[in-house]
């Protein structure tokens, strides 16, 4: 089924090479075709909808990490958390030197 819906629905529509507009119709239309499948039931619509937002959610987050503001933003998040001094115990200390007496509070 994942097969034949690729092949035959999402990549000639674009798939995910065909930016983002064609991304989401193709999602559309393979999300419609599964709750069309199984039935027109409500329950089926509440799964497609919900994974459609899933998959909608995850696509836009990878074209946003993408961004070199966004790089930017993880590069200072990774450089400030593994650098921040640590308490042990008795005092301050440089996270790369810890004193071997005390115990880690964080």
């Amino acid at each position: 089924m994942y097969d034949f819906m690729k092949r035959y629905i999402y990549v000639p529509l674009g798939g995910s090479r065909g930016g983002i507009t064609r991304q989401f119709l193709g999602s559309v239309l393979c999300f419609s075709f599964v709750y069309y499948w199984h039935g027109s039931e409500y329950y089926a619509f509440l799964w497609t909808v919900f994974n459609f937002i899933g998959v909608t959610v995850e696509a836009i987050g990878a074209k946003l990490m993408t961004l070199q503001k966004v790089k930017d933003i993880q590069a200072d998040e990774f450089r400030i958390g593994y650098t921040s001094d640590v308490y042990w115990g008795d005092s301050w200390a440089d996270s790369s030197r810890p004193k071997s007496s005390g115990k880690l509070i964080i």
